[in-house]
């Protein structure tokens, strides 16, 4: 596709146009003039495309960056406003805010509204769907939704920053984007923050849109690619202090005192004489800078690493600076979530209805999570045909799907039909694998966070290749430590001891044997959308089992609470955690929670604990008497994906050892910020704040309300948050990144399923009734 057809797809100016109910009797002239006609053409470059469901809407006088804001509230609020058909609305005009001739106007205005009416005339009335997501499923079945891009409103803080069209997109853009959002709390303000400026680069320097959005993200390229900057502090110092002036000894100290390198880096001024102005930044040289700098290898990597860091600082300014160090340690540090990129992308491309357009790019990323392929097709196909050009195939990780914890068998039969069935899995306690077989015979395994563990598992990749009876597949299982000689399972702690990296099969030290449980893709054949038993099937065929190698996932079809009570009790003497029970006839639902899946653990039933948690580190205690020197205590955090912000649940203290202490604390000393994050929800203050990265499982007796915390609040309590009573440390997370951990409405749902709870709530309805 041409430079000038790509620009003219993101830079079509559009006009919200309202259209009177005045009904005509007259055929359209619209059928009647030529599609090549300068007044066809104008029209379809102000035309916005009503949906076939929608009503008539009022007019507007607002300017179109008010326009904007109006749209951006009304597509999160769901809200469809509707006129009367008796009422006539006046219709206005704007053209990036110029004034026009009145009598121009006025033709214009006539011109819009008698066009508008001959299409109305031509659509039979329909009632109104009682909710957007019935609207959507609608539209999405009887025609695909037309990309309409705006014509952007280039935000204040860009203004200074020049930038023609066809020139790279500067990186002062993207810093100065980053520096506002870091200053924002609210979500939908930060997602229209870089919404302005995904429309800008796609209008002006459409080949800067797959480096901004990584950038964005703090990403390189897709997470099967393993791609890592691998930058450490001693480094950054050296470079930052040549690319300075400045000795290593300064760096240091100042970094310890504002707890943010970047910070010291933006503050300091470059005293280096250079002969010539360097060219100032670009986003595509920054992201070619760091992706060289992440490539180096050998033993004067080190140097070229420092030259190159040093050569990016000496041409950054203002923020640009703060953003390249961060960008460096692999922490942006401003609580931009993917999901909110992923918004934002979606909205810079601006459909008829953005909603429906959301769906489509977080599907997309959800079955194929890779911009370098995503962005080429959403520019050449628009957001309607993304999902046909970027389909679920073998060689692309997929967003799994996961369970949602339950607390009793009875639970389970009131979201289970009965009738229909459902099967009972055992849980496994070891590391989610997706494997993955390539038409060429290749064989990759990646894990639930979509990284490349192929090298981890040279015994599973021979093993597929002998026992698979097809040509391509996508196999959900999980990877279990296995006793050889006793024919059991391990606990997962033998399976962690297992190196990331093994040259040799013979050196493999802790087996594993593969227990598969469903089949997403066969063949040339997604299978996402077929029933849980079909998919099962479907796997059953595909391969031989072979005892401690890969066997199909213990499990049975159940319909009472008998048989899942003996099947649970049987998991548990084979040293599993417990059971997974999943729907029949239920779809695999990529990269959601689903309550067609249950987990169903033995501690979820044991008396002294309810479900573990996976929390966010988010502050820490320092000790005291014993524990003196290194930290003794830590705030802990569940994540709020609505508003994308950690909200603090249980100060922890218990659980662990002294060695882990010590451990914990070295880790966890380079993570101390100054402040609490603008996305942090406290009441707390905690000795130190740490940056949100680690992820601990932690059990505790049980949930309740208390005023210290703020998990979950407004879902339990109008002002009040859930807290945890007597948690303990269980076990460190690295499978999961801050955004995975347990969510406020999964706290809240936990808290209202605890028995005393149920059992308060009945003691109230029963007591209403006298």
């Amino acid at each position: 596709m041409s430079q000038r057809s790509i620009t003219s797809f993101f830079s079509k100016p559009s006009q919200k146009i309202c259209t009177s109910a005045v009904e005509k009797k007259e055929k359209s002239p619209e059928s009647i003039i030529p599609e090549d006609s300068p007044i066809k053409q104008q029209r379809k470059r102000r035309r916005i495309y009503v949906d076939e469901e929608d009503e008539q809407r009022p007019s507007s006088t607002d300017s179109t960056e008010n326009e904007i804001d109006d749209v951006v509230n009304k597509e999160n609020n769901n809200d469809n406003i509707k006129v009367d058909k008796e009422e006539d609305t006046e219709v206005e005009n704007s053209f990036d805010g110029n004034d026009k001739n009145t009598d121009i106007q006025q033709e214009e205005v006539e011109t819009i509204k008698e066009e508008c009416e001959s299409e109305n005339e031509k659509k039979p009335e329909k009632k109104p769907k009682s909710s957007e997501k019935s609207k959507a499923k609608s539209s999405k079945k009887k025609k695909k939704a037309k990309i309409s891009p705006k014509k952007s409103e280039r935000p204040k803080f860009l203004d200074n920053i020049p930038w023609k069209a066809g020139d790279p997109a500067p990186y002062e853009a993207l810093a100065a984007t980053l520096s506002e959002i870091e200053q924002e709390s609210g979500r939908l303000k930060c997602i229209e923050y870089l919404s302005n400026l995904l429309r800008l680069v796609m209008e002006r320097s459409p080949n800067d849109t797959l480096p901004t959005l990584y950038l964005s993200m703090n990403q390189l390229a897709p997470a099967s690619e393993g791609l890592e900057l691998g930058v450490g502090e001693s480094l950054l110092f050296k470079a930052l202090a040549q690319a300075t002036g400045r000795s290593v000894n300064q760096i240091k100290a100042e970094a310890k005192s504002k707890g943010d390198l970047g910070v010291v880096a933006e503050a300091s001024r470059n005293t280096q004489k250079t002969m010539f102005q360097p060219k100032r930044l670009t986003i595509q040289s920054v992201y070619s800078g760091l992706r060289q700098i992440a490539e180096m290898t050998g033993n004067s990597s080190m140097n070229k690493k420092i030259d190159k860091i040093r050569f990016l600082l000496a041409s950054a300014k203002d923020s640009e600076a703060k953003f390249v160090i961060r960008a460096l340690t692999g922490k942006l540090r401003i609580g931009l979530a993917e999901q909110s990129v992923l918004q934002a992308l979606a909205s810079a491309c601006d459909s008829e209805n953005s909603q429906l357009a959301a769906d489509i790019v977080k599907t997309t990323y959800a079955q194929c999570p890779s911009f370098d392929k995503i962005i080429p097709n959403l520019i050449k196909y628009g957001v309607d045909n993304l999902l046909d050009h970027c389909p679920l195939e073998p060689g692309m990780p997929l967003k799994p799907m996961l369970a949602h914890p339950t607390k009793g068998i009875d639970e389970v039969l009131k979201r289970f039909d009965a009738k229909i069935g459902f099967t009972c899995e055992h849980k496994y306690d070891g590391e989610r694998a997706q494997i993955h077989l390539l038409e060429d015979g290749t064989v990759k395994i990646y894990s639930r966070n979509q990284e490349d563990n192929t090298i981890k598992y040279p015994d599973i990749v021979s093993r597929i290749k002998e026992l698979t009876k097809v040509k391509t597949a996508i196999i959900d299982s999980e990877a279990v430590a296995w006793d050889t000689n006793l024919k059991r399972i391990l606990p997962f702690q033998m399976l962690s001891t297992r190196k990331k990296k093994v040259d040799n099969v013979g050196d493999i030290k802790v087996q594993v044997c593969v227990y598969a449980f469903d089949m997403l893709y066969v063949d040339g054949e997604s299978l996402v959308t077929k029933p849980l038993k079909e998919r099962r099937d479907r796997l059953r065929q595909s391969f031989e089992i072979k005892e401690g190698e890969m066997v199909l996932a213990t499990g049975e079809d159940a319909h009472d609470a008998d048989t899942v009570a003996v099947l649970l009790d049987k998991a548990i003497k084979d040293s599993c955690e417990g059971l997974m029970l999943k729907a029949l006839d239920d779809t695999y639902e990529i990269a959601k929670r689903s309550h067609s899946w249950l987990k169903l653990k033995k501690d979820y039933l044991d008396s002294a604990g309810g479900d573990t948690l996976d929390l966010i580190v988010v502050g820490a205690y320092d000790g005291t008497g014993k524990r003196t020197g290194r930290f003794g205590g830590f705030l802990l955090a569940c994540y709020d994906s609505e508003n994308e912000e950690y909200q603090t649940i249980c100060k922890l203290g218990t659980g662990f050892s002294d060695e882990q202490l010590d451990k914990f604390t070295e880790i966890l000393k380079p993570l101390i910020i100054e402040t609490p994050k603008a996305y942090y929800n406290h009441k707390m203050s905690p000795d130190h704040w740490l940056e949100g990265q680690i992820v601990w499982e932690v059990k505790a007796a049980d949930l309740s309300i208390s005023p210290a915390h703020t998990a979950a609040a407004g879902l339990v309590h109008e002002e009040k948050g859930v807290s945890l009573r007597f948690p303990r440390f269980v076990r460190v997370r690295d499978d999961k990144k801050p955004e995975d951990a347990t969510s406020a409405e999964q706290v809240a749902g936990m808290y209202k399923s605890q028995e005393q709870v149920q059992a308060l709530n009945r003691n109230e309805d029963n007591s209403e009734d006298y």
